[in-house]
């Protein structure tokens, strides 16, 4: 298993401005063995290889929230590469920014926004998330989430090989 670091927000990454003012933000960062590999590469590696424990959970998730009248997100790994444009599906999420250094993702509901970046860096990529709240219900929510949103990132970094 590779070694998984805890980082500083990247100030590089398109991300940035947002993770200041966010309710929540991390960033990891884990060696990257094939210097070819796209961020949108990583990206689909990375969310084929959810376990399914982690679909367990997000289907718990949405079993809980159901009732609350937030979205849906069904399984992690599913929707695996339908595009590779902005605003084209990526797992749960959009595409809203790729390139040849940082992919953005992101998905909306009335609680708060989440958007994930895939950023390469030489020899290295880093997976930071940034969460913007829009009332109590998403400060609640990530309280919880936040905790066990950490952990499986840092699992399945580890565990990713590219």
């Amino acid at each position: 298993m590779k070694s998984v670091r805890t980082i500083a927000f990247p100030r590089e990454s398109r991300l940035a401005e947002r993770a200041g003012r966010a309710f929540y933000e991390d960033a990891f960062e884990a060696d990257l063995a094939d210097g070819a590999l796209t961020p949108l590469q990583i990206a689909r590696a990375a969310f084929r290889s959810t376990p399914e424990w982690v679909e367990m959970l997000v289907g718990l998730r949405d079993r809980m929230v159901a009732p609350l009248g937030l979205k849906q997100v069904g399984r992690l790994g599913v929707r695996v590469g339908e595009g590779d444009a902005p605003g084209d599906a990526l797992s749960i999420f959009r595409i809203e920014f790729s390139d040849a250094t940082e992919l953005v993702l992101g998905i909306d509901d009335s609680h708060l926004d989440v958007r994930l970046s895939f950023l390469k860096r030489p020899g290295a990529y880093v997976i930071a998330t940034v969460v913007e709240t829009h009332n109590r219900l998403g400060r609640l929510y990530m309280l919880p989430v936040g905790r066990v949103h950490k952990a499986i990132v840092r699992l399945m970094m580890r565990g990713l090989a590219v």
